[in-house]
């Protein structure tokens, strides 16, 4: 068995089942603007669904709200920039309704990675199959292929949310630091300030905040907020097109002597949530392989027998 047992209660739910609701739930978001969790909620009350399911249903969700209205948009730093079906928040709201909701949307701790590796079945919330010893060996692995087919669809699910998390928090920098550019009045002012945030992120020790620079400087400079030699120079000095190039005059400014880090700053937080998706996402991607490749391995035995 690879649910707690309570789980065989309710319903199965088919993949195809899944993808129909979020498409009812990206429709009523694209057409009326209504919130994902609103139309989820909804429709996990009414369908009972379990944690799992929820969260199987607010990734696939949020994967299509994506794919239908933003992955084409040329601006591509707006791309995630919508609100998120979050399945925490989802079952919350059911355990306030009270009655069955509370026994079937139980709220599922956030999986942790540790150090020394854990389980992967216990960081998805998914029982391992327990092998017995009198039934057969096809029926062993038939199991065992099972436990793991459901462990990589749950990982593939965290990834979705995870990359969509990590475009979020891209462009959340992106808005902030155009902002504080776009604060200034002259083309000069605009450089220097662009040279202030490349001074933050150096400090900040975040480097991936240099290609999303790199990606405001090439914005700016196809609007005309800075001239285009500039923002050409800026974009491939952030972009370390030479390893010995330095930063165009234009960025540097005389008042850059305080250190400017600051845990609060929201241009620090968003930098950070940015590492710590693409950390997760690499985590995750890796385990995934294993899983498959343990999959792969297990499918060949059972044509074997």
């Amino acid at each position: 068995m690879f649910f707690e047992p309570s789980s065989f209660s309710e319903k199965r739910v088919s993949v195809d089942t899944i993808r129909e609701w979020a498409s009812s739930a990206m429709n009523a978001y694209v057409s009326c603007g209504t919130d994902p969790n609103m139309t989820i909620t909804k429709i996990a009350r009414v369908e009972e669904l379990l944690p799992h399911q929820i969260e199987h249903l607010a990734a696939e969700t949020n994967r299509q709200i994506h794919q239908e209205k933003y992955a084409s948009a040329t601006e591509k730093y707006h791309a995630a920039n919508f609100p998120l079906a979050d399945a925490k928040e989802i079952i919350r709201n059911l355990q306030t309704d009270g009655g069955e909701s509370i026994k079937m949307a139980s709220e599922l701790p956030t999986p942790r990675l540790k150090d020394s590796g854990p389980d992967a079945y216990d960081l998805f919330g998914v029982k391992a199959p327990q092998m017995d010893k009198t039934a057969s060996l096809k029926q062993n692995l038939t199991a065992a292929l099972q436990g793991r087919e459901v462990l990589l669809e749950k990982i593939k699910d965290d990834i979705t949310l995870t990359k969509i998390a990590r475009d979020n928090a891209q462009a959340q920098f992106i808005k902030e630091a155009k902002s504080l550019v776009m604060a200034c009045d002259t083309p000069n002012e605009r450089a220097q300030t662009l040279g202030t945030l490349d001074y933050f992120v150096k400090q900040s020790e975040f480097k991936e905040g240099r290609k999303m620079l790199a990606k405001l400087a090439y914005a700016l400079g196809k609007q005309g907020y800075l001239t285009p030699r500039v923002a050409k120079g800026a974009m491939d000095y952030f972009l370390e097109k030479t390893a010995d190039m330095k930063a165009p005059e234009e960025l540097i400014s005389e008042n850059l002597r305080a250190r400017v880090i600051n845990g609060n700053n929201p241009l620090y937080i968003t930098l950070k949530t940015f590492r710590d998706c693409d950390r997760r996402i690499a985590e995750r991607s890796n385990l995934g392989k294993l899983v498959a490749d343990q999959i792969n391995v297990i499918r060949q035995r059972v044509r074997a027998l």
